[in-house]
């Protein structure tokens, strides 16, 4: 068997993103994630935070994007729009969870993170080399699929965090192979959130993280 650790990371919607000041504010939260991330894990069980379990016998649903293996399928600028087919589906473990208003339209949205891997009775996560991830704003029947694919000897972690009142959603993609932060930031004229990189480390061979696992 193998593991998979995850952190938290966040966006915000704000009418305006961040710029300049900001950006290098991100940078920084990066670095200062970057030993923590790069836990990855290639090898053990781990035990975990009390979570929910969704749709123990589901198969993953069809999205308008079908699931990829990848660190992170969207680019640069690049705008996730909502979508009314629930992503969730087949996603066996909720994570993590957290309520804010992203958007900035005076009501919480939510955002979810999920695993595909299913929680044993004993509470430890039953890990596989592989398996399904998705990272999900949800507002009302809207679906905002942040990430949503398949991660190989990895973890998804995310982290929520404003500046000058602008929410931003960070998620972190470690695996043995390589590290990658991406930022998430609402942007009301596309009615999305639009990405932003962080950093990627490219091709490595990850020896060792202290980073906590699920």
């Amino acid at each position: 068997m193998s593991r998979k650790p995850e952190t938290g990371l966040t966006t915000t919607k704000n009418n305006s993103y961040p710029k300049g000041r900001e950006l290098i504010k991100a940078a920084k939260l990066a670095l200062a994630l970057l030993p923590a991330l790069v836990f990855l894990s290639a090898g053990c069980g781990r035990s975990g935070e009390t979570s929910e379990t969704a749709s123990k016998n589901g198969q993953p649903a069809s999205t308008t994007t079908q699931r990829q293996t990848g660190i992170f399928t969207n680019g640069q600028g690049d705008v996730i729009t909502a979508t009314r087919s629930d992503p969730r589906t087949g996603m066996r473990t909720k994570l993590g969870e957290f309520s804010f208003d992203f958007d900035r339209d005076g009501d919480d949205e939510k955002i979810e993170l999920y695993t595909q891997a299913e929680r044993a009775e004993d509470g430890k996560i039953i890990w596989d080399d592989g398996q399904d991830w998705l990272l999900v704003v949800i507002d009302g029947d809207d679906y905002y699929p942040l990430f949503d694919s398949r991660i190989q000897l990895g973890s998804l972690y995310f982290g929520v965090w404003q500046e000058n009142n602008a929410p931003v959603i960070s998620s972190a993609v470690i695996t043995s192979a390589g590290a990658a932060l991406k930022n998430f930031i609402y942007d009301s004229a596309q009615k999305g959130y639009k990405a932003q990189n962080g950093f990627d480390t490219g091709g490595i061979n990850l020896l060792h993280s202290s980073i906590p696992s699920y």
